[in-house]
């Protein structure tokens, strides 16, 4: 029996496929590459665009487009005028829970109306109050402007 010696060996596959491996490698850096600089330069020429003076139609507003932080601040505010508001009447919360509106704060002079936060529209508001066994007041504030609700309000 003569056995063929002339075909691959483990050492020819190895080297090639070595060397496939490396040309994969290279591709892939060369096609990131590629993808990386088409997004640059699809970012620098929406940057470098001049609009021409064509009027828009004015797009309406997105329910969901506002400024947390401003809302948040808000909220904040609001809970903040309330305690302060309860401190100075100590009013009977044995009954349970009770409801503080924006404007029994307002009219009281512990704050100021709250706005959205293009500051066209007013902003109902209230806070959900009652006392812990403790004597503490619990102050759950709310918020409803125009794009913005406090959850569960």
């Amino acid at each position: 029996m003569h056995l063929n010696n002339h075909g691959w060996g483990m050492r020819d596959m190895i080297i090639w496929t070595c060397i496939l491996i490396l040309f994969l490698l290279l591709a892939t850096y060369l096609i990131m590459a590629l993808y990386d600089n088409i997004s640059i330069s699809t970012n620098e020429e929406q940057n470098t665009q001049v609009e021409t003076p064509v009027e828009k139609e004015e797009e309406p507003e997105s329910p969901i487009s506002y400024d947390y932080e401003y809302y948040k601040s808000a909220e904040f505010e609001l809970h903040m005028a309330t305690l302060n508001y309860l401190n100075d009447t100590k009013p009977d919360l044995s009954t349970g829970l009770t409801k503080i509106t924006i404007d029994t704060l307002v009219e009281k002079g512990y704050t100021k109306e709250i706005y959205d936060e293009t500051g066209e529209k007013t902003c109902s508001a209230y806070s959900s109050v009652y006392q812990d066994g403790d004597g503490d007041y619990i102050v759950t504030s709310r918020l409803n402007c125009g794009n913005y609700t406090t959850e569960g309000y």
